[in-house]
């Protein structure tokens, strides 16, 4: 058996980052249907705190974001290791769209057309850098996880192109970093909002 630091991943196995986005976009459907159907907004492991209620301080908003955003990181990250992750990469996509489907619906529900501003100028920005960056994360999941397959089936020869752990290991620090940027600059954003509403 190759060593998990030496498995390889040829560079035309790498999907667009479009395919992976397409899910999410799928999930922001069923979050969207769910909202409407069944008051799934209320429940914060549904809607990610995508769209907080009006009693969420900013300190707490941040790091719920950071929670929701290391939560996925992680199970992207495991899921990577698994030989049969891959189902359950795309299946963490249509998740974290589900949360933004079900955010933006709750929002038009309670505040109608008033809810424009809400949506685009502070969901939205927040919405896209976080399914950009699960799309990341999940690509890396889905290579890894094939190349593992592909190696339990034996079908891995060539190993002049190396994939290293290591290199999985940094790539998944790096989506957490810029995590952790989004989260605090979606903090910024609410405090903006909530000022130029007060004032």
């Amino acid at each position: 058996m190759k060593h998990i630091s030496t498995i390889n991943i040829r560079k035309h196995g790498r999907t667009s980052i479009w395919i992976y986005l397409f899910f999410v976009v799928a999930g922001v459907a069923v979050g969207s249907w769910a909202a409407v159907r069944y008051d799934a907004a209320e429940l914060v492991y549904i809607n990610q705190c995508f769209l907080p209620s009006g009693g969420t301080q900013i300190p707490a908003l941040v790091l719920g974001d950071i929670a929701f955003a290391a939560v996925f990181c992680f199970a992207a990250f495991f899921f990577g290791l698994c030989a049969v992750g891959q189902p359950f990469g795309i299946a963490l996509l249509i998740y974290r769209g589900i949360g933004i489907g079900v955010a933006a619906a709750a929002a038009y529900l309670s505040m109608g057309a008033g809810a424009f501003v809400t949506v685009i100028f502070v969901l939205m920005p927040k919405a896209a850098a976080f399914a950009f960056l699960a799309a990341l994360a999940v690509r890396e999941t889905v290579s890894y996880s094939v190349t593992l397959f592909r190696c339990g089936l034996r079908k891995e020869e060539n190993y002049t192109e190396k994939y290293s752990f290591r290199l999985y290991c940094i790539r998944f620090i790096v989506v957490m970093l810029l995590s952790l940027i989004i989260s605090f600059a979606d903090g910024a954003v609410w405090f903006i909002y909530n000022s130029a509403e007060r004032g």
